[in-house]
């Protein structure tokens, strides 16, 4: 499964909106949408706490 699609659906799971978990990983909306569109990729670990 690409990455951007598996973030996705975490973030759907949770009802979160692209902002929350752009502010809850520390970084940019942008940056953010542009891992969900596949065309950039996170070296981060999106884990429930």
């Amino acid at each position: 499964m690409h990455e951007g699609s598996t973030k996705k659906s975490k973030k759907r799971k949770r009802k979160m909106t692209q902002q929350q978990v752009a502010d809850h990983l520390h970084i940019s909306l942008v940056y953010y949408q542009k891992i969900e569109q596949g065309s950039r990729t996170g070296d981060f670990d999106i884990r429930k706490e």
